[in-house]
């Protein structure tokens, strides 16, 4: 089924067809397409990787106006490892150089890989976090860690560079596939038949991927209205209705909370594990992954935390579901593993019942659906 050959991830080819699929999506799926009638209020700051008038520019453009009353317009969004690596990055001595210009082989390959898509998509503006947020100013990080809810979810689409560990790694060139061709001469036109193997999967290359491994790309995938997946074997498309491979395959959407841009309502509706199951598995799931800096719990977490706060109209301090306060405190560490205290001043300031003071897998612990009476005059 589908194409024999895998498309060159950085061929007009391959372009094409990810253009083909915004455009489909666009015009097919009412609840997660694109107007472009009505463009989403840009982010604070954006690169600016030009246009048909001007297509060498590159440069950090600070966007006008106040929250809400800001410049609007269609941009990209990049979901990215750091690593091991600094990726380049604006801090307070660079921005005012990085808004003049930024030279395209300055950037790291990762990062040189994400401008040529953008470009390629036929978008002016791409934003990537440790070029739009100011990193050494803690003021400008936490102001902007809060609107990552609005960053992922307003963005064009995602663009995920699934495969790579760092930003020093390309993630378009990538191993070709192998096949055999088989020639039939007999009827005086030649029929050829191309034998391969199925290959990985999107579990195998997406879900196991490096990238959805760390904790902030949780709810960036969680929140994107579409993602364009480039892994090592193929590049595949996700949005609310539909996962596509670019060899022309495509796969119903599994119903978790991952298969709708409307978290945490799945692509069949409310969560099928019951009220519950939406905050259980969320917070879950997000303390089994990987974060380079343990201060950062909260923040990489916060844009699904509103989302939850919204689904269950209700506030949720330090991860605890205040209309579920019972069933939200019965929390406890997963397997054998013990739970560490994180040490920092401001985790510190968290309480010790909050699951978010402390690093290691957690669960929930497993209480009867039926006959169970919750106090509901707890505060």
């Amino acid at each position: 089924v589908g194409l024999p050959l895998l498309l060159e991830a950085d061929t007009e080819t391959h372009f094409s067809l990810l253009r083909e699929w915004l455009r489909d999506c666009n015009d097919s799926h009412s609840d997660h397409g694109y107007d472009s009638a009505k463009d989403s209020e840009l982010p604070t700051r954006v690169l600016d990787v030009g246009d048909a008038g001007n297509p060498e520019r590159l440069l950090l453009h600070v966007t006008k106006g106040e929250p809400g009353k800001r410049e609007r317009g269609k941009y990209i969004a990049l979901s990215h490892c750091w690593g091991d690596v600094i990726p380049l990055r604006t801090e307070k001595e660079t921005i005012a150089a990085h808004c003049k210009a930024i030279k395209f082989e300055n950037l790291p390959k990762l990062f040189q890989d994400a401008v040529t898509v953008t470009r390629e998509l036929g978008v002016r503006f791409l934003w990537i976090d440790s070029l739009c947020i100011i990193q050494d100013d803690e003021e400008d990080w936490k102001c902007e860690a809060e609107r990552m809810e609005k960053v992922f979810a307003s963005a064009y689409c995602t663009i995920a560079a699934t495969s790579a560990e760092n930003s020093n790694e390309h993630f378009l060139p990538r191993l070709g596939k192998k096949f055999v061709k088989l020639v039939d001469n007999s009827t005086g036109t030649p029929f050829s038949v191309y034998a391969c193997e199925v290959g990985r999967s999107f579990n195998d290359d997406v879900e196991g991927g490096v990238l959805n491994k760390r904790g902030w790309v949780y709810q960036e995938r969680a929140l994107s209205r579409r993602t364009i997946h480039f892994t090592a074997t193929q590049t595949y498309w996700e949005c609310g209705s539909v996962i596509r491979c670019d060899n022309l395959t495509q796969m119903a959407r599994p119903l978790n909370l991952l298969s709708s841009s409307r978290f945490p309502m799945t692509a069949a509706g409310p969560p099928s594990g019951g009220a519950f199951s939406a905050f259980e598995s969320t917070y879950a799931r997000y303390w089994e992954l990987a974060l380079s800096h343990s201060k950062d719990r909260p923040y990489a977490i916060a844009g699904l935390e509103r989302r939850l706060n919204d689904f269950y109209r209700t506030e949720s301090p330090h991860g605890i579901i205040r209309c579920c306060v019972g069933r939200s405190l019965l929390w406890q560490r997963s397997g054998k593993e013990v739970l560490k205290e994180i040490s920092d001043h401001e985790i510190e300031m968290i309480p010790s019942w909050s699951w978010m003071r402390y690093e290691g897998k957690i669960c929930y612990v497993d209480i009867p659906k039926v006959n169970t009476n919750w106090n509901r005059d707890i505060e």
